[in-house]
């Protein structure tokens, strides 16, 4: 949430999260590598933030399935890069 200029909770949960990617194919790549491997690590992308700034980020994220093999939850977690691009 604050990663992303919202200033709360419910901010956030009226935006659909795959219009928070710069480049629309990479929505499409974050979604499809955990369904297939069940885990995606140090995925690299660009965000637009609530206010419109750029950010880079790197995304880790994990499918949860239950016994009959559905998914019934990801988790993961988003770094903040956008220093050590700037720096490089």
């Amino acid at each position: 949430m604050r990663l992303l200029g919202y200033p709360d909770p419910v901010s956030l949960e009226n935006d659909y999260a795959a219009t928070f990617y710069v480049h629309a194919d990479h929505t499409e790549a974050f979604k499809s590598r955990p369904l297939e491997f069940s885990i995606v690590r140090g995925f690299e992308t660009r965000l637009l933030t609530e206010d419109g700034p750029e950010i880079r980020i790197r995304n880790t994220a994990r499918i949860h399935r239950d016994i009959a093999g559905n998914v019934s939850y990801m988790e993961g977690i988003i770094e903040d890069v956008s220093r050590s691009w700037q720096s490089a």
